[in-house]
């Protein structure tokens, strides 16, 4: 089972007693304002995400996340490795947390869609991805879904954008699954991640695991 929400800037409680102790170190750093709310904002959606699923599945304790060397996040329960596997994206003021159990590589982005340099197709689509980008309206929904289907299969592998973009190729289909979602696959190295992608208000949310687990839950808990 994979569990995700979204959340926004304004879901955000007031001052940082709900981070831990670790998080507000991180957070007393120096940082701009927009880092330090996108930071807030992306611990605030894992925390909500982590005690949902902790709730259905029976798990007690205090969460919190810390960076890995990596960069990607690891979900601590009472301060040690916990059991469940964390991603975190965040853009313009929303942001979309994934977990699911330890076992999983687990990647999610969320992008808003906006009008992109022609720049960023030309130099990290190849030329199957675009040969199916649309001309017509449409064409920033997708150019914004192969992006972030990018971004959510570099934190599967824990590469970022320390990879090169262009050898992921990104193949996507515009039929619903009963959960709203709509599948999709990312090539890369001689493997292929599966993966998922829906568009809610103005915004793209992806989310990809190795090994894939068909079944998603919106944790939705208010």
């Amino acid at each position: 089972m994979i569990g995700w929400l979204v959340r926004s800037l304004d879901d955000v409680p007031p001052g940082d007693g709900w981070l831990s102790p670790g998080e507000r170190a991180t957070l007393a750093g120096p940082r701009a304002p927009k880092r330090r709310a996108d930071f807030r904002l992306g611990r605030f959606a894992a925390r909500v995400a982590l005690n949902a699923l902790s709730s259905r599945l029976g798990v007690r304790g205090e969460w919190s996340v810390r960076a890995r060397d990596d960069g990607s996040p690891e979900a601590l329960l009472d301060g040690a490795p916990g059991p469940f596997a964390l991603s975190i994206s965040h853009s313009a003021g929303r942001a979309m947390a994934a977990v699911v159990t330890r076992d999983v590589a687990l990647g999610c982005d969320v992008e808003r869609i906006e009008p992109r340099d022609e720049a960023l197709v030309v130099d990290f689509f190849d030329k199957d991805e675009r040969a199916r980008l649309p001309r017509d309206g449409t064409r920033d929904r997708y150019v914004t879904l192969v992006w972030s289907a990018k971004e959510s299969a570099l934190k599967v592998l824990r590469v970022g954008l320390r990879a090169d973009p262009r050898a992921l190729r990104v193949t996507w289909s515009d039929a619903p699954r009963p959960d709203g979602f709509r599948p999709l696959t990312v090539q890369v190295d001689g493997r292929t991640l599966h993966g998922v992608w829906r568009v809610e208000d103005e915004w793209v949310q992806t989310i990809a695991a190795d090994p894939w687990d068909d079944e998603l839950i919106a944790l939705d808990v208010g």
